[in-house]
């Protein structure tokens, strides 16, 4: 997470202008100025939900079936069951753009797919009976073959701002500046679900400490430095000081939507995990004009988040996300 202070007219100029936005002034931050958040994820072992069910959940349903059905036949048989599980799973992460009838009609395809393989599987495992047992191990293949659409990275810069809306009702929010990622399945997840976050294809090169986004093959569009102090506090210290930051992390995203409306979804981060790491870090930033079009181009030190610096710089893991699908704000 590294924040960076612009200039409060160049950041209202690149805010739409019909959602009623404004940049309200925050603790800390000098006059004139308004921060923007540039969150650098690596999101991992991402599941695709439709409704109360993901596709693990249905794997392991199709492998329930499969134990019911076929829970006396040669493994070979239950092997092309499990197979088709696993190729339900990733087809249907595809299938999701189209709403969840897309997606179980791609899980019908992906299942036929991947039960040529899960025969030959299933061949050196001998018989495997019952429906419980089937379940556990479709839902095991499921996690394994998803990941492949689950684990990608993600660059994405937000705003907090008010919105207000005609009834004179107000709510903080994020506003989605500009997002940047390596999966073409959060890309179409983005404008066929409609979060209107704007995604941008890009590669994003990770090394220790050091991050290199590209949205062309030969000069980087940002790069970010990052190092660790030689001591690390707390995890409660350190949400203390960055409390401000926090805050903002919690608040709704906002999307540009289409016409002159927006869209709101939540972006639910839970700090109170017990595998959470939190490390105040520096920061060096160097990017272009072309990464946030219509702000000049960045070259900025930011200090590790401390108790003289709220809008410092800090990396967090194993930090448990969800988002929500995302609904239409008031035209």
């Amino acid at each position: 997470m590294i924040p960076l202070f612009v200039q409060t007219d160049a950041l209202r100029a690149c805010m739409p202008a019909h959602a009623r936005l404004t940049l309200e002034p925050l603790p800390s931050v000098p006059t004139g100025y308004h921060p923007i958040l540039i969150e650098l994820w690596q999101i991992r072992n991402g599941v695709i939900r439709a409704g109360s069910f993901n596709a693990h959940h249905l794997s392991e349903m199709a492998g329930t079936l499969g134990g019911m059905s076929i829970g006396g036949t040669a493994g070979a048989t239950v092997g092309a069951g499990m197979g088709s599980a696993a190729g339900a799973a990733s087809a249907g992460a595809l299938g999701i753009m189209f709403g969840p009838l897309g997606w179980l009609m791609a899980v019908t395809g992906g299942a036929a797919a991947g039960g040529v393989a899960g025969a030959a599987w299933g061949a050196s495992t001998g018989a495997i009976v019952g429906a419980q047992r089937t379940a556990h191990v479709a839902r095991t293949i499921s996690e394994a073959h998803s990941r492949v659409v689950g684990t990608y990275g993600e660059v994405i810069v937000t705003v907090p701002c008010r919105w207000r809306g005609k009834r004179g009702s107000a709510s903080d929010h994020a506003f989605v500046l500009g997002s940047y990622t390596d999966s073409i399945a959060s890309v179409l997840g983005d404008r066929f679900l409609g979060w209107c976050y704007g995604k941008t294809g890009a590669r994003i090169d990770r090394m220790p400490d050091v991050l290199e986004l590209y949205d062309t093959d030969t000069t980087p569009t940002m790069t970010v430095t990052m190092q660790r102090p030689a001591r690390t506090p707390a995890i409660e210290t350190t949400l203390g000081h960055a409390r401000h930051i926090i805050d903002i992390m919690r608040a709704p995203l906002l999307g540009r939507g289409t016409g002159t409306g927006m869209t709101m979804a939540l972006l639910e981060r839970t700090f109170t995990h017990n595998a959470i790491m939190l490390t105040p870090m520096t920061a060096r930033v160097e990017a272009g004009n072309a990464f946030l079009p219509g702000l000049p181009a960045v070259s900025a030190n930011v200090n590790a988040t401390a108790s003289d610096a709220p809008w410092g710089a800090f990396a967090f893991t194993n930090v448990p996300v969800a988002l929500s699908y995302p609904v239409e704000m008031e035209p």
